[in-house]
C-alpha cells in the first residue's frame, strides 16, 4: 500500500469530486504553489495512483440509451469471434477478462433492449459459449463520495 501525504490527499479528494478541478484551487486549498500541485499529480501518475483522467459521455445524446454488462463464459478460442459480434452490434465502453463467474465481461451501450437482445442471441449461437447473462443498468452512475483516502 502506498504511502501519501494530507497534501496528496487533499488532491485526490479534490480530483475525485471534480477531475477538471483548477489547479490553481487545489493549490490554494494546500498553501502550496501551483507547480508542487502539478509535480505531486504527475507523481501520484508516476506511482501509478492515478491511472488516468476520463470524460463519461452521454450515450443517450448518441442514440444509445442502454446501458449493459454481458458475461460471457466460454471456450477460450471464441474470444475473438464475441469481441468481434459486440463490437459489429453495440457501442462498447469495456473489455475485460476476468476471474470469476464469466470468462469475459464486457460494458456496452445500446440504441434498444431489441439491439441488446440480438447482440445476446448472436453470442448465443456461437459454438463453445457456455452462458452469456445481461444486466441492464437503470443509470450510469459514478460516485467516490463514500471513499476515504
Amino acid at each position: 500500500m502506498q504511502q501519501i501525504d494530507e497534501i496528496d490527499k487533499t488532491i485526490l479528494k479534490a480530483l475525485i469530486k471534480n477531475a477538471r478541478t483548477k489547479l490553481k484551487e487545489i493549490a490554494e486549498d494546500c498553501k502550496v504553489s501551483i507547480t508542487a500541485i502539478k509535480r505531486r499529480i504527475e507523481n501520484l501518475e508516476k506511482k501509478q495512483l492515478i491511472v488516468k483522467s476520463a470524460l463519461l459521455i452521454n450515450m443517450e445524446s448518441f442514440g444509445h440509451p442502454i446501458i449493459a454488462t454481458i458475461g460471457v463464459n466460454m471456450d477460450q478460442n471464441q474470444e475473438e469471434t464475441v469481441i468481434q459480434i459486440i463490437k459489429e452490434h453495440a457501442k462498447v465502453g469495456g473489455i475485460n477478462k476476468t476471474i470469476g463467474n464469466y470468462d469475459l465481461c464486457l460494458f456496452v451501450f445500446a440504441k434498444s433492449i431489441n439491439d441488446l437482445d440480438k447482440v445476446k442471441q448472436k453470442i448465443r449461437n456461437q459454438i463453445g459459449i457456455k452462458n452469456i447473462d445481461v444486466n441492464i443498468w437503470h443509470k450510469l452512475h459514478t460516485q467516490y463520495n463514500n471513499l476515504t483516502i
